[in-house]
């Protein structure tokens, strides 16, 4: 996945793939540590995890609607 971000083409469509695939990523990554942290079965370290993730779907969120 990371490869398919860094070779997207260098137009809108390109980036436009490249934000996908890192919000579903992102997406993904939150739900996991939503998921098993509260329960204890992942150490708690990933709420703090969560946060971030939910902060950079956020920013990339608002960087897509600037384009």
């Amino acid at each position: 996945m990371d490869w398919a971000q860094l070779s997207a083409a260098g137009t809108k469509k390109g980036r436009r793939l490249a934000w996908r695939l890192g919000l579903g990523a992102a997406a993904t990554l939150l739900a996991i540590d939503l998921c098993y942290a509260p329960s204890g079965r992942i150490s708690r370290t990933y709420l703090l995890d969560a946060a971030l993730e939910t902060a950079l779907m956020a920013v990339w969120s608002l960087d897509a609607l600037s384009d």
